[in-house]
């Protein structure tokens, strides 16, 4: 892709300042944690107004509390043998091959997409044989690596001595002291799931030339750490590098990952944070591209130049959520029409390599493809949304018809439906041709067939097509263990999936269509379900909506799915479906509820609170124990299309 023309759409959508408290993310900032000598509580607390989105270098045992901060985890740790004791001496790989078969699926199912790892010190080799060492040492762990999905970052650091840093000794004869050591290592390893931590730091106390490094190797270095020149402390105003300069030379070959601050920190630490994040962002300030007259608007903003700019956009479902409300944007308000459009074709620009139909989750955003192939006269966007239909085909299926979920067992989950609904009910509005429409009317009607409850309306959230117990690492081990290979609960965000679902699906099918009254009489029997269940003090529904007894006794207030089942609502009302009498006022004290209860100030913008997070299949006990966070894709996502929604019908 042409990178002035990246660089102006991302410049006129991605690029804002409100102040020193939300920056924009020209800049994506992560905090290696162990060098910051202050309470992990306290950190997150003070770098969450500045922006800062990604803690890294953490263990296991911290990776709970930091997501429920809203934070991500970049990079895990915790197998490694120490910076010394690396894959440059065999004397090491049997131990450390244990521990990184362990640490690389747990960080997986954890969503961390890094593992850090080190060559340790070369005292007995030479550089070649050193080099051949941590080939021998790392060819075993990386097809581990690649079926889960995760890279091993090697870091790049100085084997000078003479320093006292990190409260221990340099480190000497470490063996990947260069860029190009590390890169002719990748070289031999030729794996994508093999790339190079540069830490600025270190190789400048080595004597390279970093803007060179950054320039020749880019496309073997995944990830940048930072520092401070003199004794790897906070950022000073007479540093002898650019910094500046340096992030946008970064940022220029067509990194969209994070800059990590690592410098040794223990006082001041919101003041220097604050400085250091000034001085690497790079861009000149613009004002909001659209007025910030409602909390949805405030949302939109917060996603578009802080949370999830268009660059760093990912191929999953939870930024399809999030981008679903874009296209609803485009299409419903013309103050937000040329914002929406630059992200999403930034965004699925971006993402040609990575697209693809291979499961629900990821069929999802092809939503971005099926809809700018209606839109744009670049026709590689129709030619992709298509294959991606032939991919999707040949997802496995189970009795009844129903699209798996997951790709090594098959099971039928209420999520999948507004999965692949995204996409399939695009791909119908942009081509007209029904049998996109029929694909995803059929598949509603299966799921319905096994997840459906006829006495309620409301939807169990999971259903096995056999009787063999698997463990997915996610879900409650046996959850289908059960004459009906069915979980037992209506998960809020589950059904939301579904109303939504049947609201959009409604609102494009025609009167006659063959389908329509079996659809809508779903629809209304769910809608008329929620009604009664939605808390009268909050507006808000629960995580689990049918045990409102349990509320403070591990049910919660949920936000997504209030958000969700509001939308649905807002729906039915402009589409003449639902009784205004009845459904009108539950709309209301669902946006209203939100407005007090879940919508938060962070910084200078506004999120989205009150958010269960990521959820796979269990008990009630399970659903309860789920983290809540702030923010998400998929949380900001639904808050904006039921905001949108909600003003549609309002100003109607």
């Amino acid at each position: 892709m042409n990178f002035k023309k990246y660089m102006l759409g991302f410049l006129l959508i991605s690029t804002v300042f409100i102040s020193l408290n939300a920056q924009s993310l020209d800049v994506k900032h992560s905090i290696v944690q162990w060098s910051f000598r202050v309470p992990l509580d306290y950190l997150m607390e003070q770098a969450k107004p500045l922006g800062v989105t990604a803690i890294e270098l953490v263990g296991p045992e911290k990776w709970d509390k930091i997501k429920k901060q809203g934070f991500d985890v970049l990079v895990a740790d915790g197998a490694d043998l120490g910076i010394e004791r690396g894959f440059a001496n065999p004397e090491f790989h049997k131990e450390l091959i244990e521990r990184y078969k362990k640490l690389i699926p747990q960080a997986s199912k954890a969503d961390i997409r890094y593992v850090i790892c080190y060559s340790g010190l070369n005292t007995s080799y030479t550089s070649e044989e050193a080099m051949e060492n941590c080939v021998s040492g790392l060819k075993d762990l990386l097809p581990i690596a690649k079926k889960n999905n995760v890279v091993l970052l090697m870091e790049l650091i100085s084997s000078k001595e003479g320093k006292e840093l990190f409260f221990k000794q340099s480190f000497p004869h470490y063996a990947a002291n260069s860029a190009e050591w590390g890169a002719k290592l990748c070289d031999k390893l030729t794996s994508d799931n093999f790339k190079l931590l540069y830490d600025v730091w270190q190789m400048y106390d080595m004597g390279n030339d970093v803007f060179a490094d950054v320039e020749k190797y880019h496309s073997y270095i995944a990830h940048y750490h930072v520092a401070g020149i003199a004794n790897r402390k906070p950022f000073k105003d007479n540093e002898p590098i650019d910094f500046k300069k340096l992030t946008k030379t970064i940022y220029s070959t067509g990194y969209t990952g994070y800059i990590g601050h690592e410098y040794m920190i223990e006082k001041d630490v919101p003041q220097k944070l604050k400085a250091a994040i000034k001085l690497l962002n790079y861009k000149e300030s613009v004002t909001p591209p659209f007025d910030l007259k409602y909390w949805g608007d405030s949302l939109v903003y917060y996603a578009i130049t802080n949370y999830m700019p268009a660059c760093h956009y990912n191929w999953n479902w939870r930024e399809a959520t999030l981008l679903r409300s874009f296209i609803n944007l485009y299409e419903e308000d013309t103050t937000k029409k040329d914002a929406m459009l630059k992200y999403i074709t930034t965004a699925m620009e971006l993402n040609m390599n990575k697209a693809n139909g291979n499961t629900p989750n990821a069929l999802a955003s092809g939503v971005g493809l099926a809809f700018l192939s209606k839109v744009s006269n670049d026709n590689q966007f129709k030619i992709k949304s298509l294959e991606l239909f032939e991919e999707y085909k040949l997802i496995s299926r189970a009795s009844n018809g129903g699209v798996s979920h997951r790709k090594d067992v098959v099971e039928l989950w209420d999520d999948t439906v507004y999965m692949i609904g995204l996409y399939l009910l695009e791909m119908y509005k942009s081509t007209h041709d029904e049998k996109y429409l029929n694909e995803l009317t059929f598949q509603i009607i299966a799921h319905n067939d096994k997840l459906g409850d006829k006495k309620t309306g409301l939807w169990y959230h999971g259903w096995d097509n056999d009787s063999i117990i698997t463990d997915d690492g996610c879900c409650q081990l046996g959850w289908s263990n059960n004459p009906l290979h069915r979980n037992d609960q209506f998960w809020g965000r589950g059904n939301g999936w579904i109303a939504m679902t049947l609201a959009d699906v409604l609102a494009v099918m025609p009167q006659k269509y063959s389908s329509r009254a079996e659809i809508l009489a779903i629809y209304q029997k769910m809608m008329n379900a929620l009604v009664p269940l939605q808390d009268k003090v909050t507006g808000h529904w629960f995580q689990l909506p049918i045990h409102p007894e349990d509320f403070n006794k591990g049910n919660f207030i949920e936000s997504s799915c209030t958000a969700m089942f509001g939308y649905a609502m807002a729906k039915g009302l402009k589409l003449g479906i639902l009784p205004e009498k009845i459904f009108l006022p539950v709309i209301k004290s669902a946006y209203t509820g939100i407005s007090k209860n879940s919508i938060k100030a962070i910084g200078n913008y506004k999120t989205i609170s009150n958010v269960c997070a990521g959820t796979c299949i269990g008990d009630k006990s399970y659903y309860y124990k789920r983290n809540v966070e702030i923010g998400t894709e998929f949380g900001l996502g639904v808050a904006i299309m039921f905001g949108n929604a909600y003003n549609q019908l309002m100003n109607h």
